[in-house]
């Protein structure tokens, strides 16, 4: 079980990609984070800006402790938001993932709550009234175009290395 977020740029023409919470094992407070962002919307801060909000809520939602990701090695733009997200390495998954016909080693990363409540009073503290420039709202069922169509922007199909369920 998860949730997933559609995400938009305020005063844009819709969605530039998605992020979300899945795999959540209650019992053991934890979850994996995913997403995916159209490549004219990356380098901008969206995706940052997007998962900030997202973690927020999920440490406080539903009471997480633990949040994983996983990413290719070669995605250098991916393993940077997780590292500014103060998201640690904890290790290579050898040919964890599978795609395009071949088997791909990941890089495991986690976030733990007193790691994100400690730097997201920081954070808030050193924040303006900005609201910033992206929205996120619930991922709905007609969004299912759009997104088939964002993941046509990737050279291999993201649903084998993200759960792509949509909320509700």
């Amino acid at each position: 079980p998860g949730t997933r977020w559609a995400v938009e740029i305020k005063g844009g023409t819709g969605l530039v990609g998605t992020c979300g919470l899945f795999a959540w094992n209650r019992a053991w407070r934890k979850c994996s984070v995913g997403y995916e962002l159209a490549k004219d919307a990356q380098g901008k801060g969206y995706m940052q800006e997007a998962l900030e909000a997202v973690l927020s809520w999920g440490f406080k939602e539903m009471g997480i402790n633990r949040v994983e990701a996983q990413v290719h090695p070669s995605n250098a733009r991916s393993v940077k938001l997780l590292r500014r997200l103060r998201f640690i390495e904890e290790g290579r998954l050898r040919q964890c993932g599978y795609w395009g016909g071949q088997h791909h080693d990941l890089l495991q990363y986690s976030l733990l709550r007193e790691t994100w409540i400690n730097n997201d009073a920081r954070a808030a503290m050193s924040r303006d009234d900005d609201p910033g420039e992206v929205v996120i709202e619930p991922a709905r069922q007609n969004d299912t175009e759009v997104l088939s169509n964002l993941l046509e922007l990737y050279s291999h199909d993201l649903s084998d290395v993200f759960d792509l369920e949509l909320g509700a």
